[in-house]
């Protein structure tokens, strides 16, 4: 599990990369979960601290949330100098500068029916936000539901999704469309 991940962050930084380089920019905002989707943005950003880029992390919720390969990775990417920082209210959604890219991390495959808690106005931000930074997402846009492409709540309208591993069936529905980039 915890090399899978560090794969899928050097295929999201490698992606990240190529995102700012064409359309230029240095500044960077990873969104991440407490779950594995988390994990990948973790293992990403750990990556990214290697470039000239400014990179932040935020976390929807609590460090102290985080277990097994994602905890791991979050270990790494403290290591590296990234520290993240905890969103839970609309007074935190301040990035430390504006981001030209920002990376969704929010949740996973794993979840199911609509976002809940502060994940519907963080996606709901990072929404408002894409008039001015490209927004990538990881495995899944956030709030979209795997399996048949829609939401049933706020998902992230993204302007590319990056899937690990195999394509989620969801992700090739017409309903997807708004949402998957």
């Amino acid at each position: 599990g915890e090399e899978l991940m560090r794969r899928a962050g050097y295929g999201v930084a490698g992606i990240a990369g190529d995102i700012l380089a064409g359309h230029g920019g240095k500044s960077v905002l990873l969104i991440a979960g407490t779950g594995n989707n988390g994990g990948d943005v973790f293992a990403a950003a750990a990556i990214l601290a290697g470039s000239d880029l400014d990179i932040e992390v935020w976390i929807c919720g609590s460090q102290n949330q985080i277990e097994g390969d994602a905890r791991l990775h979050l270990k790494k990417m403290i290591r590296a100098g990234i520290i993240p920082k905890e969103v839970r209210s609309a007074n935190d959604l301040l990035p430390g500068t504006d981001p030209d890219l920002i990376i969704d991390g929010l949740l996973g495959t794993g979840s199911k029916g609509a976002p809940r808690g502060f994940m519907t106005p963080l996606i709901e931000w990072i929404n408002a936000e894409s008039q001015y930074a490209y927004v990538l997402s990881i495995d899944i846009p956030s709030g979209m539901d795997t399996d048949t492409g829609t939401a049933e709540g706020a998902a992230v309208k993204a302007d590319i999704t990056v899937t690990i591993g195999l394509p989620k069936t969801g992700l090739i529905r017409p309903e997807a469309l708004p949402f998957t980039g």
